[in-house]
């Protein structure tokens, strides 16, 4: 399941006003006119104009010039001075909410305008209930794109010699970070100076910037390839073990109107810190720009042939730059025996700062947040009648409105007095059920490698990181607790707590003023919290949280027996979302549960109830490998070998996949819709369970560590954007995800957030047709539908499909590939 949340709903609604064919726009954006005094020497560069942020050899014979046109400073509430001429205006719909401690329909959200002589500004969003109104601000120009693309703008002169323009001049320009109430956008460009000739080492290049409104009116650089950074060579910066049985860099350049560049060199380099050559490899042609890509979308999703710089039988720890001769080094990166224990560390901090119910800050994260939805604080849940599967907060806000009635009698509600803690998604303050498929991986990481996982420290509260559990359970547990106090009397699972609607502009999580709701129980978040109390009750140490999660455990599976079947006839019945989907959900959570109860008590029942499945349960990789874990002398013989034979082919499948395409991305179904919320760019593997690690724990084949380290190079940044795509990890990353917590509190986004990753610009998908519209095309260049896949991301924060993410998506699969490379043993000879 693919998910569209109700966060999107509201920040995609400009979707509904985008009438307007989105190839007029790019036609408005074009250069409509050759200004003479934006060449002429009194072209103006303002201090506040767009900066050059990196001038170099972008390939052997063209100068690359990367602009940023404008940033968007953190911005905190501020008190609100109301003025008499002030205009009050709601944002949005009404919905559902809890104001002075009594339900009520009101807007969501308020922005306030202030007439100043003849105009009217935006003062920004205001929060009645803290007293402060927010508002971003863009500084600095734009970039002026008059004459941009002209070559007269551009003067070059060698060595001071006699100044020349360039031969063409090529651009791809794609929006950065908006400023929330602001119809400005900062711009991220790259320019191409194609020479007559190859850059020469030890020559000084000068380009005066004519027609530019940059702050800089000229560049000047040395051409010394071993030194300077080039955007066309690629490495991950999450690094590598010295035993990573696969090592890779990428070479590439889509120079947008430039088309694909290829590169004629037969050689490449590693430096070390001192500049010092300590390795030569072959650059290899790796996929060709018109070689089509196994993607659902049949196609080459780079647009320029990508040549592969091979590395892996290179073994000393160390920082290195990739370096071509002749065109340039990468970013650095480290081959350290900790490199993916530094990067499993930061994607757990995802999981930290999305918890519900618990203030953060020092000295345990540099995060600083109050402490959300907590029933001391006086914050309120209310039980619903309907079900997970039934929908999100649109379903959530009609059933609190029915068991309210017309005059919102909260008498006629239950309150949850229980339902805090979990974790949130990104702009959703939601906590689902799907939120445990994470914690479950991450009982599995420290399952296949105690010692190691019981060695490694997390960022945790005090309190936590000083017991006797291991970190890796703490926080498992943070989330698996949430669910055992949602579980009722009778034993069900409740899938979630959900807001009536997301978010309300202005309002932070600790702020929420929507009603909130518990989902009634389900068979699929029943059983498969079961599969989770189950195998933490097996693996803690801890005498009474294990005997408190084995009774919970039991009961929520005699639950999932008594009313699964009732439950999916009733969902069909009224139609419910989900309902097409619910019977193989839950008959694949069923067998988890099994097994895992199972494994906890010894009692055949569960074993029996196993083998008289359906043997497609062992399709989903997660019950696949939960039954393969099982010991040899318990197991049936024949399942076991046919799960791991499932986690084997599904493997197979990925690695075939992954030779295939430019930059060895890795999924085991090729049909994967290529939308961000699948985040095939994203994240090691996507959205789908992992197999590559499973499959090396379970055969010890390296080709499966291979392809599991492969699969994780483009999203850890080596890709055409050199930007990977966690926050937290290395010198470029997403700088404006759709963290609302974040961004209201005036701080940098948390450490750990893996978003969604770019979708296919030409599938016409209709959630993102505004971003085509308002933003993709504003700075002319290449239209919007052209662009290739694989450079295709923008850092736009409103642009859910892109920015958003959830725990269960994104930060799961990010989180079990990067910890198992960390704790996975040692190889005594990782090239054979």
């Amino acid at each position: 399941m693919y998910r569209l949340t109700s966060a999107s709903v509201h920040c995609i609604l400009p979707i509904l006003l985008a009438g307007v064919a989105e190839h007029s726009v790019f036609a408005d954006q074009a250069f409509d006119g050759r200004v003479e005094t934006l060449v002429s020497p009194e072209a103006s560069h303002p201090d506040d104009g767009p900066e050059v942020v990196h001038v170099g050899c972008a390939a052997a014979d063209i100068i690359g010039i990367e602009i940023v046109a404008g940033r968007v400073p953190l911005a905190s509430p501020v008190p609100y001075d109301e003025q008499p001429n002030d205009i009050v205006k709601p944002i949005g719909s009404q919905h559902l909410l809890w104001r002075n401690g009594k339900p009520e329909i009101g807007s969501v959200g308020f922005e306030v305008f202030r007439k100043a002589g003849n105009k009217k500004f935006n003062v920004g969003r205001l929060n009645r209930e803290a007293g402060t109104v927010w508002k971003q601000e863009m500084t600095g120009q734009e970039l002026d794109l008059r004459a941009v693309d002209e070559l007269h703008s551009y003067l070059i002169s060698i060595d001071g010699g006699k100044p020349f323009h360039p031969l063409a001049v090529y651009r791809k320009s794609k929006p950065g970070p908006v400023a929330i109430g602001s119809s400005g956008a900062t711009g991220h460009h790259f320019i191409y100076l194609q020479l007559p000739r190859a850059l020469v080492e030890g020559q000084v290049y000068e380009i005066q910037l004519k027609g530019l409104n940059t702050r800089d009116d000229s560049l000047k650089f040395t051409h010394h390839s071993g030194e300077n950074r080039s955007e066309a060579v690629h490495v991950s910066a999450l690094g590598f073990r010295p035993d990573d049985p696969f090592k890779r860099a990428f070479l590439s350049l889509w120079a947008g109107t430039g088309g694909g560049r290829s590169f004629d060199v037969d050689r490449f380099e590693l430096l070390d810190e001192s500049g010092r050559v300590v390795f030569v490899g072959d650059v290899q042609l790796g996929i060709a720009s018109e070689t089509t890509e196994p993607f659902s979308a049949r196609r080459n999703h780079t647009g320029a042939d990508v040549f592969h710089l091979d590395f892996s039988d290179y073994m000393q720890p160390g920082t290195y730059r990739v370096h071509v001769p002749g065109v340039g080094v990468s970013y650095s990166f480290r081959i350290g025996s900790d490199s993916w224990e530094k990067a499993f560390k930061v994607s757990m901090h995802g999981f930290l700062s999305h918890r519900s119910g618990i203030s953060l800050g020092p000295p345990f994260t540099d995060y600083v947040r109050p402490r959300p939805m907590h029933p001391d604080d006086g914050f309120v849940v209310f039980k619903t009648d309907t079900t997970i599967w039934d929908g999100e907060a649109d379903v959530i806000e009609r059933s609190l409105k029915k068991l309210l009635g017309p005059e919102l009698d909260t008498s006629r509600l239950q309150r949850h007095p229980h339902a805090w803690g979990g974790y949130m998604d990104a702009g959703d303050w939601d906590r689902r059920s799907q939120h445990l498929i994470p914690s479950f991986r991450h009982l599995e990481l420290y399952e296949i490698f105690p010692d190691e996982m019981a060695e490694l420290k997390l960022a945790l509260p005090p309190a936590e990181s000083n017991n006797d559990t291991p970190d890796i359970l703490d926080e498992a547990l943070w989330n698996i607790d949430f669910f055992r106090r949602l579980q009722d009397p009778d034993g069900g699972v409740r899938g979630g707590v959900e807001s009536t609607a997301h978010p309300s502009p202005g309002e932070a999580s600790w702020q929420e003023t929507l009603l909130v709701g518990a989902y009634r129980s389900d068979p699929e978040s029943t059983y498969l919290y079961a599969a989770c109390a189950a195998k933490a009750a097996r693996l803690l140490t801890d005498l009474t949280r294990s005997a408190e999660l084995h009774d919970s455990a039991i009961r929520a599976w005699e639950w999932g027996e008594k009313n699964a079947q009732a439950e999916i006839r009733a969902a069909k019945e009224r139609k419910a979302r989900r309902a097409g989907a619910a019977s193989k959900a839950v008959m694949n959570m069923k067998a988890l549960a099994a097994i895992e109860l199972f494994r906890l008590t010894g009692n055949e029942q569960y074993h029996k109830a196993v083998l008289g499945m359906n043997q497609s349960v062992l399709g989903d990789a997660d019950v696949a490998m939960s039954y393969a874990l099982i010991p040899e002398q318990s197991s049936d013989p024949a399942l076991r070998a046919l799960a791991i034979k499932k986690i084997i082919s599904a493997a197979d499948a990925a690695i075939a996949f992954s030779e295939k395409n430019g930059f060895n991305i890795a999924l085991s179904n090729r049909y994967l819709p290529m939308m961000g919320f699948t985040c095939i760019w994203s994240a090691p593997g996507g959205t789908l369970p992992p197999v590559l690690p499973r499959a090396h724990y379970l055969t010890g084949g390296k080709k499966y560590l291979a392809a599991t380290v492969a699969s994780c190079q483009y999203s850890g940044g080596a890709n055409p954007m050199n930007m990977a795509y966690t926050t937290g990890i290395g010198p470029r990353h997403p700088q404006a995800p759709l963290h609302i917590d974040s961004r209201i509190s005036g701080q940098k986004p948390p450490d750990g957030i893996t978003v969604y990753g770019q979708s296919d610009r030409r599938a016409g998908y209709e959630f993102n047709q505004w971003a085509h519209k308002w933003y993709f095309n504003r700075f002319g260049s290449v239209p919007s539908r052209d662009w290739p896949t694989a450079e295709a991301y923008v850092d736009l924060g409103t642009l859910p499909s892109m920015n958003e993410y959830t725990i269960h998506q994104c930060f799961s699969p990010t989180s079990f590939t990067w910890g198992y490379l960390a704790a996975r043993p040692a190889l005594d000879t990782p090239n054979e």
